[in-house]
């Protein structure tokens, strides 16, 4: 997923509805649902920092993730939760699936949309 922040796709864009109701999920265990937004901010914050080419991705997990969380919660959507990176952590192996898959398909688009071709 390196290649992910130099696609120059808009991560604003989600491939069905029904994927973003499956991440958003509901309430559980009284813990506040997350939004499609924060879901948003937070492949962002992955993003961001996962491509950072100062650090690389020679860095302990903890690391990474308190970063991400960092990040995350610097440009958290208004009025949403601050979230730990443990939190960050659980909620992006629920995302990972559905972005590697969104991912993907961006890639076959753009292996097929060779240089020079129109439609």
């Amino acid at each position: 997923m390196a290649g992910l922040g130099n696609s120059g796709a808009d991560v604003d864009t989600i491939p069905n509805e029904g994927d973003a109701e499956e991440v958003a999920g509901g309430v559980v265990g009284g813990a506040k649902k997350w939004s499609v937004e924060e879901d948003k901010r937070l492949i962002h914050a992955w993003i961001n920092i996962g491509t950072d080419a100062v650090v690389g991705s020679d860095q302990k997990k903890s690391s990474f993730w308190k970063r991400v969380a960092s990040d995350f919660n610097e440009h958290r959507p208004r009025g949403m939760l601050i979230r730990s990176w443990k939190t960050l952590n659980g909620r992006w192996s629920r995302c990972s699936p559905l972005v590697s898959k969104w991912v993907g398909i961006l890639l076959e688009l753009e292996r097929n949309n060779q240089s020079g071709w129109n439609d």
